[in-house]
């Protein structure tokens, strides 16, 4: 099986959610389970320390001008306003950016799975489709009501 994993963040520093994908990369990998991270360039320093060994399985999109620029403008919004709005907006522009990593190595590696495990809450979206490879999403855990069907099995309705 090969795995690539993408995420806003993997990091033991940045809060819970940010934790999920670096575990995942790290269990997986203890394996020797075939996997791949892609993340934003801010968390790059840590996972070079904490995986050595595995620098070229992990591919950070660059902390561009237009995310310097979102994140100071955030700073002046409080964070139930911010983060829906102008974090959304960061959130899109680094998966845009993402994806044509995560297409690459798809066909470089022949990826067999994405897995896309943040945010945990689904209150974003994802542009992570059409990647050349099926895309599993979660695990999703939030007190947001969900559309009908979305994330749940015909039983459990």
């Amino acid at each position: 099986m090969r795995i690539l994993i993408v995420a806003q963040n993997a990091s033991t520093k940045f809060g819970g959610e940010a934790l999920l994908p670096l575990n995942y990369f790290r269990i997986l990998r203890s394996r020797q389970i075939e996997t791949w991270l892609v993340v934003h360039a801010g968390t790059q320093p840590e996972l070079a320390a904490l995986f050595p060994e595995d620098g070229a399985r992990m591919h950070c999109v660059p902390d561009t001008w237009v995310h310097r620029l979102l994140s100071f403008c955030g700073g002046f919004l409080p964070p139930r306003l911010g983060a829906p709005t102008l974090g959304l907006l960061s959130h899109l522009y680094t998966q845009v950016l993402q994806r044509r990593i995560v297409r690459r190595l798809v066909s470089e590696h022949q990826i067999d799975v994405v897995h896309d495990p943040t945010p945990v809450s689904a209150t974003f979206p994802s542009l992570m489709l059409e990647l050349g490879a099926p895309v599993a999403m979660g695990p999703l855990n939030t007190a947001v009501k969900f559309p009908p069907g979305f994330g749940r099995s015909r039983q459990n309705r």
